[in-house]
């Protein structure tokens, strides 16, 4: 098994980069050195800054802490950034694809957008606490009620955003997401969620 950080090294001098796995705090961290770098290499009399590459083969991850803050370092980032969606670009991988300037896909890649959904729960997930949902503990359900408003404001942003980023409404993204179901690079493409595919033959 190859070592992504250390391919990562040697693709640098080529402006380009690997996203692989799962988003997390690592990935973040490899994101954030890897634009900084090439932040610092712009010039600073014409404004220029280098052209990067960066190909994803990634289920998802995190999307509040580590997920969203990448896609605001890319939206920072002031040269053309395109994004190469490989053998998966899943969940967070997906929106993280939608910001970059350009969006390429292999034409087998895997796809699935989906409504926001948080991996931590604020109560560790005993029988004591599915004891307390099934009996309706009002703290707790305070708690859920809390999550659920801001689940459903993040979806709207969500929507709101892949609807300028493809040939959808706003309404039909919203629809497209709670299917939670995979969609082939051709079809992404028509829907405009990627600008060109790359075959295999």
């Amino acid at each position: 098994m190859f070592d992504t950080e250390e391919v990562n090294i040697g693709l640098k001098n080529r402006n380009k980069f690997i996203i692989g796995g799962s988003i997390d705090q690592n990935i973040f961290f490899r994101v954030r050195d890897f634009l900084t770098y090439f932040e610092s290499r712009a010039d600073l009399s014409t404004g220029k800054y280098p052209d990067i590459e960066i190909k994803i083969d990634s289920p998802g991850g995190d999307y509040s802490k580590y997920g969203k803050n990448i896609c605001i370092m890319l939206n920072e980032y002031k040269g053309k950034i395109t994004g190469i969606a490989t053998a998966n670009c899943s969940s967070m991988a997906f929106l993280i694809l939608q910001n970059c300037d350009v969006r390429v896909a292999y034409e087998n890649v895997r796809m699935v957008p989906h409504l926001v959904s948080y991996t931590n729960f604020h109560e560790r997930l005993t029988s004591v606490v599915y004891e307390k949902l099934i009996n309706g503990d009002k703290k707790l359900l305070k708690g859920l009620k809390y999550r659920l408003k801001k689940l459903q404001k993040d979806d709207m942003d969500l929507s709101k955003f892949l609807s300028k980023k493809s040939n959808l409404s706003e309404k039909k993204v919203l629809k497209l997401l709670k299917k939670d179901t995979t969609i082939s690079a051709k079809k992404a493409l028509k829907l405009g969620f990627i600008d060109e595919i790359i075959p295999a033959f």
